[in-house]
């Protein structure tokens, strides 16, 4: 796993944490951090990108 993946599953991460604590707008922030790493950097096919895009609907 490279870097940027680390970073886009940290940041996922975080927001997953930020939305189980009840802090939606941090969560938010951290989603959107990372579906903009994802969204320049992954294949539009990729199950990770779509993963947060599920999880940042959810949300």
């Amino acid at each position: 796993m490279g870097k940027l993946e680390t970073t886009i599953r940290s940041l996922a991460r975080k927001a997953e944490i930020c939305r189980e604590r009840g802090q939606y707008r941090e969560a938010e922030a951290f989603y959107g951090q990372a579906l903009g790493l994802a969204e320049e950097f992954l294949q539009n096919d990729d199950l990770e990108l779509a993963e947060l895009f599920n999880n940042a609907a959810v949300l």
